[in-house]
């Protein structure tokens, strides 16, 4: 499958959009979100469309690698909008990707709505990006 522009709008959303690196939680990133940038690099918006196509068609391949079943659209949008906020591993790791292989998309959507915490604590960003991944993930969104 491939990813949405619907997935493309909620990845937008939530990531925004930087020119300038910034640090991350594990370095710098840049643009929508795209992980691996140097201190103080700028790009241009036509070169952040370009790294959050790129990183988005590796997050796609992931999904597609890890789910063994049929999705619709608007779940496979919700993960991949899941495996780029939190990783490819997260997502391998995780009981989320048992409850999608195994057809469980009720349980599936109420794992979603684990991830929520930074520094142990509830981050209404996070809430707001796991509920609006539901909808999405339900085909409500």
């Amino acid at each position: 499958m491939e990813y949405s522009s619907a997935c493309v709008a909620l990845v937008k959303k939530y990531e925004g959009l930087s020119l300038t690196a910034y640090q991350d939680a594990d370095g710098y990133s840049i643009g929508y979100g795209h992980f691996g940038a140097s201190e103080g690099q700028t790009i241009t918006e036509e070169e952040a469309e370009q790294l959050l196509i790129s990183d988005l068609n590796k997050v796609a391949e992931r999904v597609n690698s890890f789910v063994v079943r049929a999705l619709t659209q608007g779940q496979f949008d919700s993960l991949c909008d899941f495996v780029f906020n939190l990783g490819a591993g997260v997502f391998h790791r995780s009981k989320l990707l048992y409850y999608v292989n195994q057809g469980m998309d009720t349980w599936a959507v109420d794992n979603l709505l684990l991830y929520v915490y930074a520094g142990g604590k509830i981050q209404q960003s996070l809430l707001n990006r796991r509920n609006e991944e539901v909808a999405m993930y339900k085909g409500i969104a």
